[in-house]
């Protein structure tokens, strides 16, 4: 009987110690299973982003049901969209016709044939008047030539020299010495592949419609030609930044919260951290304590243990970011979000790989020294096409080098003369001539 019990006692602290044992591991399993769960959710927003980058809407504008950054109300904004129609609205006065006196005129007569002069009655004709009708139309026409340059030859007449008898007009300057291709040329393909970020074949396949065919290797090596001259340039723009006139803003900007957007089970999360976004945007005078009250509260976010893992990286991130996120309080210069930075860095962003020999040294140079250099002129509002012929010819001028004094062609060296003339017009006329 005793050795029965015994029996049945080691049976006993067998089964705690298995049940113990698998107690453990259900556990385990049940928070493994709350990882992947939460690793599976975070994967499926993703999926979704990147569905929405590739097949949703191209436009920037947001959509009606998406209200996370909106700081109307959705009643009151019922309430006018119902009222206002579509289009111009009624007693808009409308934008005034652009000047574009600054363009040359060529003039152009249109005369009466001998038949609309003649009258339908009597036959006589009508007698031209001293005055016009006059009319513009603007045109734009681009063709590609050919500069035949004839150098004027000279018999000397004197015996002065025997082993000179005659004089040759010098060759124009030329900016690549042994390149057929003009200063225009290079001109277009610089604004078409750094200004506008097209691929080089659309351009050259461009340039054959206009009966001028070039293969993308020509333009490789006369850009690697071109790439030091403008490096003098480049000094001058990084040592101008250095000394603190340029004002920059931090990449890193309050859109930090809307990365979940989207992502299923985080709309009250979301919902919290937005709306003390949009308590900065409103309460501008009083933007530093709205931002230490969220800097609190992202803290207290964090500290919780039951903090989603998402939510947790964000608020990480915000923590890491802290210092340049909050530069815009005490300077105005700097921009409270983004989205300027990031429509600026669209189009480099696209033609990143449009640049032929892009993992080249000289072609990175030549990217980074056109992307500052066309920024610079923008914000100086220079006319890059004007600029650039001018100091191309000055570089052909000195020999295919670059100019030994670059001082004259920095914008903010500019004379008023000079910047007049470089000057980018585009601001419409006050006057409306409808």
């Amino acid at each position: 009987m005793e050795g029965l019990l015994a029996e049945h006692q080691r049976l006993l602290t067998d089964y705690r110690r298995d049940v113990a044992y698998w107690k453990s591991m259900h556990e385990r399993a049940l928070q493994r299973i709350e990882r992947l769960e939460e690793e599976l959710e975070q994967s499926r927003g993703e999926v979704r982003e990147l569905k929405a980058e590739l097949y949703g809407r191209k436009s920037e504008k947001s959509s009606k049901s998406d209200r996370s950054n909106d700081l109307t109300d959705p009643e009151e904004e019922a309430t006018v969209d119902a009222k206002k129609q579509r289009g111009a609205q009624p007693g808009h006065a409308g934008h005034s016709r652009r000047d574009y006196s600054h363009l040359p005129v060529e003039e152009e007569t249109v005369e009466l044939s001998h038949e609309s002069r003649c009258c339908p009655h009597c036959g006589k004709l009508a007698v031209a008047m001293s005055d016009t009708e006059d009319s513009d139309v603007v045109e734009v026409e681009v063709t590609a030539h050919v500069r035949r340059i004839h150098r004027r030859r000279y018999r000397v007449t004197c015996h002065c020299d025997p082993a000179c008898r005659t004089l040759t007009a010098p060759l124009p300057p030329k900016l690549i010495p042994k390149s057929i291709y003009g200063i225009s040329i290079w001109v277009l393909v610089l604004l078409d592949k750094f200004a506008s970020y097209r691929p080089t074949e659309r351009l050259l396949g461009q340039l054959e419609q206009y009966g001028l065919a070039s293969s993308a290797g020509t333009v490789t090596d006369g850009l690697k030609k071109i790439e030091p001259l403008f490096q003098p340039i480049y000094k001058a723009l990084c040592e101008r930044n250095r000394q603190g006139d340029f004002h920059q803003s931090d990449e890193t900007r309050w859109r930090v919260f809307v990365v979940l957007d989207g992502k299923k089970g985080y709309g009250w999360w979301l919902w919290v951290i937005l709306g003390k976004d949009t308590v900065i945007y409103l309460l501008a005078p009083s933007r530093g304590q709205a931002v230490e009250e969220m800097r609190v509260e992202a803290a207290k976010e964090l500290a919780d243990p039951k903090l989603r893992q998402p939510c947790r990286k964000v608020l990480t991130s915000l923590q890491e970011h802290w210092e340049g996120l909050v530069r815009f309080v005490d300077d105005p210069h700097i921009p409270m979000d983004n989205n300027a930075s990031e429509r600026r860095a669209r189009g480099p962003a696209v033609a990143r790989k449009n640049f032929y020999g892009s993992g080249s040294l000289w072609s990175g140079r030549l990217t980074a020294t056109t992307f500052s250099l066309f920024a610079t002129l923008a914000r100086w509002n220079i006319n890059p096409r004007l600029w650039l012929a001018w100091y191309l010819e000055s570089c052909a001028a000195a020999g295919g080098t670059a100019p030994a004094n670059i001082e004259p062609f920095l914008p903010w060296n500019l004379s008023t003369e000079d910047q007049a003339a470089l000057a980018l017009r585009t601001t419409p006329s006050t006057a409306d001539t409808s």
